[in-house]
C-alpha cells in the first residue's frame, strides 16, 4: 500500500503525440527521479532512510521534493531540471548518512505481498525468522499480516484442503473459489414471494382431496 506524500507527482507516462513539449522533459526527467529510487529502495527498503535520519537531514530532503513539485506547477524547465539533480542528489545523501552511521542495509528477504479486497496485505516468507525481518525493515506496509510456510502447511492440513491438494495434483489450472456470498448462492435474490397467493396452476384439487381424505370408509 502507497502513501501519498508532499512533493514529487509519481505518475510518470508516456506523452501523447503531438506532444507537450514541457509534459515530454516532465516524465523524462521523473522517469530519472523513479529510477533512482527503484535503485535506493532495493538496498535500503522503502521510506526506510528517511525514518533514520537526523531532522536536517530529513527536512533538507523533503524541501527538495518540493522543488521539483513547484517546477511542474510553474512549468519551468531549467528549475525543473536542477531540483530533479538535487533529488537524486537527496538519495545519495540519505545513503552516505547510512554508510556514516552503521546503518545496514535491508536484507535479502524473500517476501510476496498481496493486496486483499478488505485492504489488508497478505505477507507470505519462507521462514519465522524472515518474518521478524521483514516486520523490522518494512514498517511502512500498512494492514499487513505475515505468514510463513510452516504456518500455511499446518493451515493445509484440514481435510477439506488434502481433498484440494488432491485436484491440485491432478490439475494445476484448478481454482479455488468464494462458496456463498459474492460467488454463491446464497446471496441471490428469491423470485419466491411466500407472502402472496401462489400464481402458479393448481396440479390438483385441493378441495377434492381434502373431501376425500375426511370421507369414511
Amino acid at each position: 500500500m502507497v502513501t501519498k506524500k508532499r512533493g514529487v507527482e509519481a505518475k510518470i507516462e508516456q506523452p501523447s503525440f503531438p506532444a507537450d513539449p514541457f509534459k515530454v522533459k516532465l516524465n523524462s526527467l521523473l522517469l530519472s527521479i523513479s529510477n533512482r529510487n527503484k535503485d535506493h529502495t532495493a538496498v535500503w527498503g522503502t521510506d526506510r532512510l528517511i525514518n533514520l535520519v537526523d531532522a536536517e537531514l530529513r527536512t533538507k530532503f523533503w524541501n527538495q521534493m518540493e522543488r521539483v513539485w513547484l517546477a511542474q506547477e510553474n512549468r519551468d524547465e531549467q528549475r525543473l531540471e536542477k531540483a530533479v539533480k538535487g533529488m537524486i542528489a537527496g538519495y545519495d545523501a540519505l545513503e552516505r548518512y547510512a554508510v556514516a552511521n552503521g546503518i545496514d542495509p535491508m536484507p535479502d528477504i524473500a517476501a510476496i505481498e498481496h493486496e486483499m479486497v478488505d485492504g489488508s496485505v497478505m505477507v507470505i516468507v519462507k521462514t519465522k525468522g524472515d518474518a521478524l525481518l521483514y516486520s523490522q525493515f518494512r514498517p511502512e506496509v500498512q494492514g499487513r499480516h505475515i505468514w510463513n510456510m510452516e504456518e500455511i502447511e499446518t493451515m493445509m492440513a484440514g481435510t477439506v484442503m488434502q481433498q484440494v491438494i488432491k485436484i491440485k495434483q491432478l490439475d494445476a489450472g484448478a481454482t479455488m473459489v468464494k462458496v456463498g456470498g459474492g460467488s454463491g448462492f446464497d446471496d441471490m435474490e428469491s423470485d419466491l414471494d411466500f407472502s402472496k397467493p401462489s400464481t402458479l396452476p393448481k396440479k390438483f384439487n385441493t378441495e377434492l382431496a381434502e373431501a376425500g381424505r375426511n370421507a369414511s370408509i
